[in-house]
């Protein structure tokens, strides 16, 4: 199987503006607003077809760090590159993890040098690459001027501004390029109501499902939140594992180890306030909450040739009584892939350790999962190779039994003889009397 990279990672962009419009309350579609004017200006340059493509590859993945380093930020609210350097240096390390990136330079890490050097490196313009110049004017445009929620009188305030900071935030050379581009029809066609219809014009590069743009965004996933830092890339090698242990040929694993990277990847949709609320969440919250399924599946299916991955992917909170979500699915419908996952990302839930539980030891989760499938939520076959594949994680050193108790709304474990007077649920804030013991 081939996949369009360009296509694969405009898509996946869209997740990194979430992350953006949650710390900076940019519009959507920032992310290919700013390639979209980095190709215009790269043209207007002269740049060769491959230094505008590759530019606008950056463009596109410029803050692929910012989730990692999102507390350097979500408490001011200056322009982002005078903070610091960290998420800059993150990101172009991240970049090189792709497929045809693995050689370019500097694009990410300075693009938020400023032309009289006051940026977060100190470097002026003539130490910086046009194309780090490029993507910087336009991320700042776009950031300044919410240039999505496009507005008639914007045009004569961006044209000022610009020219108002010729020579210290922006090299003259770029500001003439963006000049020669502005127009009242460029807004219009950066709008978020006529961006996400624009074809970005960038050479095509094909590739088979590539564990790197997984692991990269695994990662951004798990940096969502301190609560699940380690759920999707912990996820993504167990589901290697069991690929190898059920013979997958080498494309199907790949694609798999895609489908456990990426499952989670609406969640960045989901705000932290509401992911994180320490109290009981209620029922419109809730919902929120599980909308991440929806959002998985809504991003992926727009990736030719990622139909599978994104099925096996978006159902992981299905089950086979038909009482799962985003869709509702029952047994008939749900595949022999999709049920491993639904599987493994439970077993994941309750091995890793979060800030509010240890994990839970191999034979306690495995006792769970059956718990599960007498209820005929999960695959009873595929709980069964679970435990022997795993079976080598298993310290269990047990001298005494102890009670479990599972959360009625979400499914959170507590483990003790019982659930204490006042004790709130840490993931959906319900009471202790909506815990029910399973063992």
């Amino acid at each position: 199987m081939e996949i369009e990279r360009n296509q694969l990672l405009t898509v996946l962009s869209e997740s990194l503006d979430c992350v953006e419009k949650e710390v900076f309350g940019i519009t959507d579609h920032h992310a290919k607003r700013v390639a979209w004017l980095c190709i215009q200006m790269g043209k207007k340059a002269g740049m060769d077809e491959k230094d505008i493509s590759d530019m606008a590859v950056a463009a596109l993945l410029h803050d692929n760090a910012l989730n990692e380093f999102r507390e350097d930020y979500e408490n001011r609210k200056p322009r982002p590159g005078v903070s610091g350097k960290n998420h800059c240096m993150a990101g172009e390390r991240n970049l090189h993890c792709i497929p045809g990136c693995e050689d370019m330079r500097d694009f990410v890490l300075y693009h938020h040098e400023c032309a009289d050097g006051s940026g977060p490196f100190g470097i002026t313009e003539d130490e910086t690459p046009l194309g780090a110049q490029i993507i910087h004017l336009a991320d700042d445009v776009d950031l300044q001027f919410s240039l999505g929620d496009y507005k008639a009188d914007d045009y004569e305030s961006l044209y000022s501004y610009v020219i108002a900071h010729s020579g210290t935030l922006f090299s003259k050379q770029v500001t003439d390029l963006f000049l020669c581009i502005l127009k009242t029809s460029t807004l219009e066609e950066i709008s978020n109501e006529n961006i996400e219809g624009q074809t970005l014009e960038i050479m095509p590069l094909y590739i088979s499902a590539d564990r790197g743009i997984a692991e990269l965004f695994a990662h951004i996933i798990d940096y969502k939140s301190p609560f699940t830092k380690e759920h999707s890339v912990g996820l993504a090698e167990k589901a290697g594992r069991m690929a190898n242990y059920y013979g997958f040929d080498e494309e199907k694993n790949h694609k798999f180890f895609m489908a456990a990277a990426l499952h989670d990847i609406g969640k960045l949709f989901v705000h932290n306030d509401v992911l994180e609320k320490p109290g009981r969440l209620d029922e419109k919250e809730y919902q929120y909450i599980q909308s991440h399924a929806y959002e998985t599946y809504r991003l992926l299916s727009k990736v030719d040739g990622f139909e599978e991955i994104c099925n096996w992917a978006a159902f992981h909170h299905e089950k086979l009584n038909g009482k799962g979500y985003p869709f509702g699915k029952n047994s008939d419908e749900l595949g022999h892939e999709m049920r491993i996952l639904a599987c493994l990302d439970i077993y994941q839930a309750l091995t890793e350790t979060r800030p509010y539980k240890a994990g839970m030891t191999h034979t306690k989760a495995v006792s769970i999962l059956s718990e599960l499938v007498e209820k005929g939520e999960l695959d009873e076959k595929v709980v069964k190779d679970i435990a022997v594949v795993f079976s080598d994680e298993s310290n269990d050193v047990e001298s005494v039994e102890i009670a479990i108790f599972q959360c009625a709304v979400c499914g959170h474990i507590y483990e003790g003889d019982v659930v204490p007077n006042g004790y709130v649920c840490p993931v959906c804030g319900q009471p202790d009397h909506n815990f029910y013991r399973i063992k």
